[in-house]
């Protein structure tokens, strides 16, 4: 109480506590974890998975719109925080100013965030795509060895790749492995197609592969067509129950055919002769293998029919799955 009344008495007024700002790269990392955090959420998710180029909102667009508020909100929010017992001591006008400068400091630091994120982030996006594209066709190539052994063993293609079956895994979907030994494979989640076809050159088996959309196989020496010119240029356009119904109608020509030999034969083995299609309208590329297998693929959209026949008592049945989920049609159930 005497110690209170001197210093009343001599008009001595203690320290007014100093303002204590968040460290700019603390407020940073955090922000930076929230908006990699959400981004992550936002494109894993199914519904939230379209095909490479074609994300409602960038990767850049997604981080930057939930780094800017994570920032200010951990900014101003961690600084009241650490000045909360210092707020009693101070006056209004300095109160004022020093929530001003709580909430204007990180206007310095979020321009530079901003133009680092805006160009490290569409990199490091692309970056991804290509790793997963390449994975895929990994996965592809896999399938190359037992064809090869077969071909160079019997001398010929015919019948190389029978019974060889496409196993899903995390980056490919579905696919088929083509009595004589073509491959191909694709990636539900990037709606991309990868295609190895072999060749038999004085006992010795060489193989190309092909990859859709071009754009994104454009660095991959081992694995792209010289035409580049796919649908995926009118990707803008239509949709993919569209896409689907120009490969059905398509399918539904080389179903008749199967059908009537298989019927007429009683087998479905060399029902028909194995056809490849490529750049015909909205079909970047269709095969028929030689046991009625069909694989059929729309680049625009990324539309991907696998048609399986089975021949039962006298009668032809078809297995149909589509991709992505939007194209299931009537007679044509969407691929898990």
């Amino acid at each position: 109480m005497q110690a209170g009344k001197n210093s009343a008495a001599t008009g001595y007024a203690p320290p007014v506590p100093k303002l204590r700002l968040v460290p700019a790269l603390e407020a940073s990392v955090l922000s930076l974890a929230v908006a990699l955090t959400f981004h992550h959420w936002m494109v894993s998710a199914p519904s939230h998975s379209p095909r490479p180029g074609d994300y409602p909102l960038s990767a850049s667009g997604v981080v930057l719109g939930t780094l800017l508020p994570a920032y200010l909100f951990l900014w101003v929010a961690y600084s009241v925080w650490r000045n909360r017992r210092g707020f009693p001591a101070w006056r209004s006008d300095r109160l004022i100013l020093c929530g001003l400068r709580i909430v204007l400091q990180p206007v310095y630091w979020l321009f530079g965030m901003v133009m680092l994120t805006s160009i490290v982030l569409p990199v490091c996006h692309e970056c991804t795509i290509r790793q997963q594209i390449a994975l895929t066709v990994i996965g592809a190539v896999n399938l190359e060895n037992p064809v090869t052994n077969r071909a160079q063993a019997n001398g010929a293609l015919t019948g190389s790749g029978a019974g060889i079956e496409v196993n899903p895994d995390r980056w490919i979907t579905a696919g088929l492995v083509g009595r004589d030994g073509a491959v191909i494979t694709y990636n539900g989640r990037l709606r991309m197609l990868a295609v190895l076809l072999p060749e038999m050159r004085r006992d010795q088996v060489t193989w190309s592969c092909e990859g859709m959309p071009p754009k994104y196989f454009s660095r991959f020496e081992f694995c792209r067509d010289a035409n580049g010119e796919t649908s995926f240029a009118l990707r803008d356009s239509g949709s993919p129950r569209e896409d689907a119904l120009a490969l059905l109608a398509r399918a539904a020509v080389w179903q008749r055919q199967v059908e009537s030999s298989a019927l007429a034969h009683g087998t479905l083995d060399d029902s028909a002769r194995t056809t490849l299609v490529r750049r015909q309208g909205l079909i970047d590329l269709a095969l028929l293998d030689s046991n009625g297998r069909m694989a059929l693929y729309s680049d625009r959209h990324g539309t991907f029919a696998l048609l399986e026949p089975t021949l039962e008592k006298g009668k032809v049945t078809w297995r149909c799955h589509i991709w992505p989920a939007t194209a299931a049609t009537a007679g044509c159930a969407p691929g898990r």
